[in-house]
């Protein structure tokens, strides 16, 4: 006999946390981050654990529909994509993917780029410009960061001052960003729970997800 364990709801709190701490210590505005698309993956990964594992007469058509589709992918796979896993979820549920211009999945995909960004960071490599400053040289970035781009063009930072040198790192370190990541998060898990055929899933699945509950207060200061 084997026994399944849980974990999402763990990492929905560990987001929360960090996004608390933020105020007080900002890079844990990074771990809000990290944490946030961790929540939202082994959310995913676990939705499909149990549709994969269930028996055929505990499914409804829908979800059957979602088990053949997850298996055609090979979502199980470790290299699997979770924006991948996400759209196979809504398209097999609803019969549409997750419209990528619009919310949640906008600003989704940018959670996840953001993850990205840190989990597999590079130096980084910066396009830069001289111009004369009160009458002396200053080396400028030529633009902002791409990610930073999006963030500013959201309201979720102010747009850094164009005269210092900033790393994406230190732009992400700040307490409206890891409220922003970990609102992002909890967006895209209902609605994902949102998309299941019956209430009587949906509150299966967001069982344990006490991150939910309650959001998580972060300073305000830019």
């Amino acid at each position: 006999m084997l026994g399944v364990l849980l974990s999402s709801g763990r990492f929905g709190m560990l987001a929360k946390r960090a996004v608390e701490r933020s105020s007080e210590f900002s890079p844990d505005a990074l771990a809000a981050i990290v944490f946030s698309a961790l929540w939202v993956e082994a959310f995913a990964n676990e939705l499909l654990h149990g549709f994969e594992t269930a028996r055929d007469d505990e499914l409804t058509e829908p979800l059957r529909r979602l088990r053949t589709m997850a298996n055609a992918a090979d979502l199980s796979a470790r290299d699997a994509r979770l924006d991948v896993k996400v759209q196979v979820i809504a398209a097999s549920l609803t019969g549409s993917p997750f419209d990528r211009g619009r919310q949640p999945f906008q600003d989704f995909q940018l959670l996840l780029r953001l993850r990205n960004d840190l989990v597999h960071h590079r130096p980084e490599t910066v396009d830069a410009v001289e111009v004369e400053h009160e009458g002396a040289p200053l080396i400028i970035p030529r633009q902002l960061h791409e990610r930073v781009k999006s963030l500013v063009s959201r309201g979720i930072i102010k747009t850094p001052d164009p005269k210092v040198f900033y790393s994406l790192v230190s732009l992400l370190e700040r307490p409206q960003v890891a409220q922003w990541a970990f609102e992002t998060a909890a967006r895209m898990i209902r609605a994902l729970a949102d998309a299941l055929p019956s209430e009587g899933w949906r509150i299966s699945v967001l069982t344990g997800q006490w991150a939910l509950h309650d959001q998580p207060a972060a300073g305000s200061s830019a």
